[in-house]
């Protein structure tokens, strides 16, 4: 059984009958998804018996479609987003590695530094070092030549 549509004069909306033949009244929408859209339904519909009618109510189709052209739009608009966000991502994440290779340079810079003083320390020390031995080898020379000499 198909439904029929009775024109009324342009200013009013049509009479739609359901698939039984009886008027089909338009109904608003109380979903999340639909809510305030209207359709046309079966007027027993709460009856256990009876058509399963359904149909938007012409010009009311388009909210839908808008609706659906904003999702689509705002799922674009978040994709777009989040690119950015992983082009910034990456960005950020170069100048940290920029930063950390900076510093790390410094850090092995201050390390030769002191790696620097460590080895002119050990240069005044080995030189300090070789006197005090000279100084006590001429000691027990100076030592032994007094005991050779007899005194």
């Amino acid at each position: 059984m198909s439904s029929s549509t009775n024109k009324k004069s342009s200013g009013q909306r049509s009479v739609v009958y359901c698939h039984c033949k009886l008027t089909a009244p338009v109904y608003n929408a109380n979903t999340l998804k639909n809510k305030g859209r209207k359709f046309f339904g079966f007027s027993k519909f709460k009856e256990i018996e009876g058509c399963d009618f359904f149909r938007s109510v012409e010009g009311d189709s388009e909210g839908m479609d808008s609706t659906v052209k904003e999702e689509g739009c705002k799922i674009n608009e978040i994709m777009l987003e989040n690119k950015r966000l992983l082009i910034e991502n990456n960005r950020l994440r170069l100048e940290d590695d920029e930063l950390n290779i900076n510093e790390t340079r410094w850090r092995v810079i201050r390390l030769e530094e002191k790696i620097k003083l460590y080895k002119d320390k050990m240069s005044k020390n080995n030189k300090l070092v070789v006197s005090y031995k000279l100084l006590l080898i001429v000691s027990w020379m100076v030592s032994f030549g007094y005991l050779a000499s007899g005194w």
